[in-house]
């Protein structure tokens, strides 16, 4: 990718380069929290139907169980899993296409959305969470820690944020069920969308499998 690129409006990026891109990132970064300021950035810019209804929800294991619901509106590349048990709701990622080194980078991302969309639903300067990754820590101290204010684990069994039953209960500062209704009836139409999508590109992968390889154009 040149620079150049980045001025040509219809340049196309592949999603291999745009892989090497966050793995290069990653490699280069001075500041270790960069993919969480990233989702930090994400989270000031709320302007998509799924943070609007995430935002209209009653109380955050509601909007937890929508993220789990139209996940497909947020990412295609991870699978959003939600649990729930008497004390906690754990809420885990996993990916659904292989994504190597670049995977970090995509989970930080991610967590940081969720936890800075969390405070601000609850009008909260802090929210009372741990948070577990799979991968070492990328910095050399408790940055983590101190971006997220929780504690924070490595090189654990799963990507995971574990949300005590309390917090979930907690009331929704911008709760609106007029607005909810609304954006639900929004977030099922781009769901569809999306999904009728996917079954167009898995039958033009169905037909080219089909024919022989000389006649693929």
């Amino acid at each position: 990718i040149t620079l150049a690129d980045f001025t040509k409006i219809n340049k196309t990026v592949l999603f291999e380069q745009y892989l090497a891109l966050i793995v290069n990132a990653r490699a280069l970064r001075k500041d270790p929290t960069y993919a969480l300021i990233l989702g930090e950035q994400f989270y000031i810019n709320h302007d998509g139907i799924l943070s609007c209804r995430v935002m209209s929800s009653e109380h955050p294991l509601a909007a937890m169980e929508l993220l789990h619901q139209y996940q497909s509106l947020f990412t295609e590349l991870l699978d959003l899993n939600l649990d729930i048990n008497e004390q906690y709701g754990i809420f885990s990622i996993h990916e659904k296409i292989p994504l190597g080194e670049a995977l970090p980078h995509f989970v930080e991302y991610s967590f940081s959305v969720f936890c800075s969309l969390g405070k601000f639903c609850l009008g909260q300067s802090e929210m009372k969470l741990e948070l577990e990754f799979t991968f070492p820590n990328p910095g050399s101290g408790n940055e983590f820690e101190t971006f997220f204010g929780n504690p924070v684990r490595f090189n654990c069994s799963a990507n995971r944020v574990i949300i005590p039953k309390e917090v979930l209960c907690q009331d929704i500062i911008f709760a609106n069920q007029e607005s909810a209704i609304e954006n639900d009836k929004l977030c099922g139409q781009q769901l569809a969308q999306v999904h009728s999508n996917q079954q167009v590109i898995q039958k033009v992968k169905k037909a080219i499998r089909s024919m022989p390889f000389n006649q693929v154009s």
